[in-house]
């Protein structure tokens, strides 16, 4: 098995990584085919897919709303980016001047309708106290992750990787990065397609990088449900879970079925 599975308590993340070795590479022939198979579009219209189209792709998913739920990583991750940075002192102010920075956005007009920022300046007192209380919950709970991690990281974005000649663009999530290691923290509980899940992280982190580079390890972490999932990255799982991203896209009616 090259999924494995820790329960949540001091150090349990920190022990899922393992010294990187020599990296593996993704293989030139992978993007030219997720290209050529993700070539073409029905609708003629962008679609983003990642972890969690792969594996909802079965199940009813309702419009995307803002919430407090659908907003706390946005804005954590942001503070927690901050912090580590140096360019805040405390973690409340990292998240102080993210707000802000949002609210600026919206008032300056730089933000859309439906952004984070201006359903955020939308918000009264109260909501937007509530929201930021969510955002630095998962913060911390972000921050109890790394207890015995050397040297880490938090990127301020996901990454992101636009197929070739294709409407689709790929998305892998990223929370906490260390030298090989990428660490995506999920909501809920870890479903039956977790894996893959993991393996489009691990896809997507790869192509995004400039030299192909795939992380020694990718690291789902479901607080809420206290477990953790260790995949080793290889070139065999960055291709299923190319195939995982084919499928969601196809089910999306984003590409056509092959014939």
């Amino acid at each position: 098995m090259s999924i494995e599975l820790a329960y949540l308590e001091p150090g349990a993340v920190a022990s899922l990584i393992v010294p990187a070795g020599d990296p593996e590479l993704v293989p030139p022939t992978l993007p030219a085919a997720l290209a050529r198979r993700l070539g073409g579009s029905p609708a003629g219209r962008r679609q983003t897919l990642g972890a969690w189209s792969v594996e909802r792709r079965s199940a009813r998913c309702d419009p995307f709303s803002w919430s407090a739920a659908t907003a706390r990583r946005a804005l954590g991750r942001s503070a927690l980016h901050r912090l580590v940075r140096g360019e805040d002192a405390t973690l409340g102010a990292a998240l102080a001047h993210v707000l802000e920075h949002r609210l600026d956005r919206a008032a300056s007009g730089y933000a859309g309708a439906g952004s984070l920022g201006a359903w955020l300046a939308r918000l009264d007192t109260a909501g937007r106290a509530t929201v930021m209380s969510a955002a630095r919950t998962w913060a911390v709970s972000v921050l109890e992750l790394t207890h015995q991690m050397a040297s880490w990281s938090a990127p301020e974005s996901d990454a992101y990787y636009a197929v070739d000649r294709s409407p689709v663009t790929l998305r892998g999530r990223r929370d906490i990065v260390t030298a090989r290691s990428l660490i995506c923290v999920r909501a809920g509980r870890p479903s039956a397609s977790a894996g893959a899940g993991l393996r489009v992280d691990l896809l997507v982190a790869g192509l995004a990088h400039p030299a192909g580079e795939l992380p020694a390890q990718v690291v789902g972490v479901w607080p809420d449900a206290g477990l953790a999932l260790g995949l080793r990255g290889s070139v065999a799982d960055a291709r299923r879970g190319a195939r995982y991203v084919v499928a969601a896209a196809v089910a999306a009616g984003a590409v056509a079925a092959a014939a």
